[in-house]
């Protein structure tokens, strides 16, 4: 499986990772998220569900936020989208936070 191996060369340089799962048929997900949960489970998996708008933000000029905010079909479209985006900017954050705290030992990672 690709994405195993993609993540076990990651992981030697990287010592924190997350796993996105986007862009991939929804019938393939709980699977996947299966076997990655099994084989990393120190690892967390978000999954973005497949948009056509994330292929056309280059094409509108604007975020993902920004359609959103227009509302109507954009807003219905993206209903889905938006909260797994947020969680995943939400445990980014986190990190990055975690990451700049002054009270992390640097010999604790």
């Amino acid at each position: 499986m690709p994405a195993v191996k993609t993540v076990l060369t990651l992981q030697q340089y990287a010592k924190r990772l997350v796993i996105v799962i986007n862009n991939t048929e929804a019938a393939f997900v709980p699977d996947l998220k299966t076997v990655l949960n099994e084989r990393f489970p120190e690892v967390p998996i978000f999954v973005v569900n497949r948009s056509r708008y994330i292929a056309k933000l280059a094409d509108e000029g604007m975020t993902l936020f920004d359609l959103f905010t227009l509302g109507g079909l954009h807003a219905f479209a993206l209903r889905h989208v938006i909260p797994q985006i947020k969680a995943l900017y939400a445990h980014l954050d986190a990190c990055e936070a975690e990451s700049l705290s002054p009270n992390q030992s640097t010999h604790a990672r």
